[in-house]
């Protein structure tokens, strides 16, 4: 569909295209004209959600605009939700059944008098009684809250312009201020007084609300850790007592420097032990080397009873010495027990001198300073045996110490690694807690909603929107029946013009008539049917010219009233009046009024049961003789789609021409028709598209005659994409 055709369709239809639209426009304005003005009030809400001061991270600078979104989104669901604006509902109602008269500031005078038509006679008697809006609101608000039906809910729930929630949030308007901090809300209602104090109710009921929901959600999370927290402080103070328990009844101050200290003495002690016998093994070898030297005396010395009692006293107080020296026991004071045991050893030492006769030894030694050392080694001796004696008592000690520390170390591990983990969860929960409350004062810091711009009274009414609607609606309907027309232009399926003919159907033209319309108009019909007629003369002559004597024309059409007898009828006269004699043959099943149009020699012949088996034009009835009479003869044959076709004259005739209207769509059974057609070989199969719209001839007759104005030429060549004045004449 090109502008030009489109264009045409739309003049075609101009009629309409202004009709229906100002129909529209004059129902529109009748439906409006009691339309009301309204008065419209803002205000504005500062809110600190993208910019305002974060108490958790007071350093971060960088905007998550995400969660500003979504901030101000729940912000705006919270303001039009319905507890809210019910509650405003109700907060406004209370205010105007307690007043007894009207006040301009927040309720005129109309909207007060219509107060009677809203609500019950003896509400409003009750509510100006209670005089005061929070005991109204107090007293309203279980009817609200009820789930059966009174008057309350009724128009809580029905189409009140600002006392229903529908119709509330209908005149309210809420969005973000461009990209700032700020909400704006729009009120519009028939009062300026209404409109104000809806908006100073609906900012203090969403500034309330608001506060109680982030503070639910905060107080919910604190109490939760905070009932994590005294749970993991009881597992940790019960992990901290296991603890606390087993080291009180284990003595234990500090189990890994114990552990450390009892496995370092118990390595002293052997180190201890091993010197103290290597010294032992000494002291026994040289006391055995001077005994051998002294010969009987020794066991003399040994054996005596007085000597050996000193000696045990003196054994004994070296180990009591040594114990005491070692544990640092206060048994007995260590200098008292070093002088008892000199004593001993010098009454030791002067009792075994006495018993020395003789002054010297076999080998001459003198006898004194044999029995000095002899004495030497046996105290030294006696002091080794003492102090290995109490080495190995403190060995076995710290044996016993071994055997209750080993057990000790798996238990502590386990006890401190409880409360390790105790103590980690506790932490844990109290960091949540520490976020929580943190989290909490944030939030009551940013939830200080402000209010910046407050409500105002308006004092005139918003613009008329009556002449928009008119606009709108004249506008709408033009467009929506030039979007019909174009619609319609576009998914026309129809032959229409011959381009599309050729395309749909496949088969080569031989020309096209236009529709001739009952009444003359601003197209020379006339003229551009003769063109066209000349065309397909033209064409015909051409087309047959390979015949030496008469010519044939079969002429086909798929359905009835396709205009085949018309398209006989305009050849035969064209024919004639070029000196070519013409035959119209016509089947009986034709109507007198197609007859008519003939002006030339037809023959109608009979259309019988054996017509499929026609073989020539004698079988028609056309006597031989006359044949040579005439240079053309038109077949006409009846509609294909219920008679058969003379399937023997088809590929004997020079031509057949398949008429076919132009306004009809060419289908799938249509296709069928021709098809079958073709396998009679026909020598050529032509089409002629007939009762095309004039319109639709252009790329036949170039532009069509018209008497048009220069505008109108103008606007043609440029619908038609052409520049260039057009060459045909034009009336």
């Amino acid at each position: 569909m090109t502008l030009l055709s489109y264009a045409r369709v739309v003049y075609k239809n101009l009629l309409w295209l202004l009709i229906f639209p100002l129909l529209t426009a004059l129902l529109v304005i009748f439906s409006t004209r009691n339309i009301k003005r309204e008065f419209a009030t803002s205000c504005s809400l500062y809110t600190g959600a993208a910019s305002g001061y974060n108490l958790a991270n007071p350093l971060e600078a960088r905007m998550d605009y995400f969660s500003v979104n979504n901030a101000f989104d729940n912000m705006i669901a919270v303001i039009k939700s319905r507890e809210t604006v019910m509650e405003v509902n109700l907060r406004l109602m209370a205010q105007h059944l307690s007043m007894e008269n009207f006040r301009p500031d927040i309720i005129g005078k109309e909207p007060f008098k219509k107060l009677n038509e809203i609500f019950p006679d003896s509400l409003i008697r009750q509510c100006r009684i209670l005089a005061n809006k929070e005991k109204v609101y107090d007293y309203i608000l279980p009817f609200a809250m009820s789930n059966e039906a009174n008057i309350i809910n009724d128009i809580l729930r029905g189409d009140h312009p600002y006392y229903s929630i529908m119709g509330f949030n209908h005149a309210l308007t809420v969005n973000r201020k461009n990209s700032s901090d700020m909400i704006e809300m729009i009120f519009k209602s028939e009062d300026p007084g209404i409109s104000k104090m809806a908006l100073d109710i609906l900012t203090s009921v969403f500034i309330i609300q608001y506060r109680d929901i982030k503070g639910d959600e905060t107080n919910n999370v604190a109490s939760y850790f905070e009932d994590q927290l005294a749970s993991a402080k009881s597992a940790l103070d019960d992990a901290e007592n296991r603890l606390k328990d087993f080291m009180v009844t284990n003595r234990i101050i500090n189990y890994y420097e114990q552990s450390k200290y009892v496995a370092e003495t118990k390595e002293n002690i052997d180190i201890e032990i091993n010197e103290l016998k290597m010294t032992q093994s000494a002291a026994r070898s040289a006391l055995a080397s001077i005994e051998v030297k002294m010969g009987q005396k020794a066991d003399v010395l040994n054996n005596n009873t007085q000597m050996l009692h000193l000696r045990d006293e003196i054994a004994r107080l070296r180990v009591k010495l040594s114990r005491t020296e070692i544990y640092g026991t206060n048994d007995a004071p260590a200098d008292s027990l070093r002088n008892q045991v000199k004593m001993l050893e010098e009454k030791y030492k002067e009792l075994a001198l006495n018993y020395y006769n003789n002054s010297y030894t076999l080998e001459s030694t003198p006898q004194q300073d044999l029995l000095r050392s002899w004495l030497q080694k046996v105290l030294e001796l006696a002091e080794v045996e003492g102090r290995i004696k109490v080495f190995e008592e403190r060995k076995l000690e710290f044996n016993s110490e071994y055997d209750k520390f080993a057990p000790w170390g798996s238990t502590m591990a386990r006890l401190e690694r409880e409360v390790r983990v105790t103590e980690e969860q506790y932490l844990s929960v109290l960091h949540g807690l520490n976020q929580a409350k943190l989290q909490k004062q944030n939030l009551k810091f940013s939830n200080n909603l402000s209010v910046v711009d407050h409500p105002y009274l308006p004092l005139q009414p918003e613009k008329s929107k009556r002449t928009m609607m008119v606009i709108l609606g004249f506008m709408g309907t033009l467009f929506t029946i030039m979007a019909y027309l174009a619609g319609r232009e576009f998914f026309d399926n129809s032959l229409r013009t011959p381009k599309r003919a050729k395309a749909q159907s496949k088969m080569p033209l031989i020309g096209a008539l236009p529709y001739i319309p009952n009444k003359s108009g601003a197209v020379d019909v006339q003229a551009v049917n003769y063109s066209l007629i000349q065309q397909c003369l033209s064409n015909l002559i051409l087309e047959s010219e390979n015949s030496k004597t008469y010519k044939r024309i079969l002429v086909a059409s798929n359905l009835k009233r396709e205009g085949k007898t018309w398209f006989c009828s305009q050849m035969q006269k064209a024919l004639n009046a070029v000196g070519r004699n013409t035959l119209v043959m016509l089947p009986d099943t034709q109507d007198k009024e197609s007859i008519a149009q003939l002006k030339g020699d037809y023959l109608l012949y009979k259309v019988s049961e054996t017509f499929i088996d026609i073989y020539k034009l004698s079988d028609l009835g056309l006597a031989e003789d006359r044949r040579d009479e005439y240079d053309f003869i038109f077949i006409e044959l009846p509609d294909q789609a219920t008679h058969p076709a003379p399937i023997e004259l088809i590929n004997q005739v020079d031509l057949c021409i398949r008429v076919v209207n132009s306004s009809r769509v060419w289908s799938a059974s249509d296709m069928n028709i021709v098809d079958i057609f073709n396998k009679s070989k026909p020598r050529k199969h032509l089409m002629l598209l007939n009762a095309v719209p004039v319109d639709s001839l252009e790329e036949l007759v170039g532009t069509i005659p018209k008497r048009r104005s220069k505008l109108r030429q103008t606007l043609h060549d440029i619908l038609s994409q052409s520049f260039t004045s057009s060459r045909l004449k034009t009336y």
